[in-house]
């Protein structure tokens, strides 16, 4: 689910997924022409450990890693802030995405990601 909101005068968008199994080249959001998308911050909840990776370009050719493998131990609430001055960006033109796999094993985990369409 995506949605969209103003904070403190910022228009931003909220990508909240919910998964049971391992992804690879899943899209968060959606290219747009001419725009990078520029990801604030990411939440990852779950019982299970699960590493995770923002991509630009999921499953695409160009696919390329925007974030290094970001780890989560099981059992908590993961929080990941990227400020503006070192915000995570796709290139230009290109969808946001993620790859995950699990450090033990299998089950549900739940990601939040805040991203805004820039020029």
């Amino acid at each position: 689910m995506n949605t969209n909101f103003t904070l403190w005068g910022n228009s931003m968008a909220l990508a909240i997924f919910n998964y049971s199994d391992a992804q690879a080249g899943q899209s968060l959001a959606a290219a747009q022409a001419d725009r990078i998308i520029r990801v604030e911050r990411l939440i990852l909840t779950s019982w299970v450990g699960v590493a995770i990776t923002l991509v630009s370009d999921p499953g695409g050719v160009g696919e390329v890693a925007i974030s290094a493998t970001l780890r989560y131990s099981p059992g908590g609430l993961g929080v990941f802030e990227f400020p503006k001055p070192y915000a995570l960006i796709t290139e230009r033109g290109r969808a946001l995405g993620l790859n995950t796999s699990f450090q033990s094993s299998s089950g549900n985990y739940g990601v939040m990601v805040w991203y805004e369409y820039v020029q």
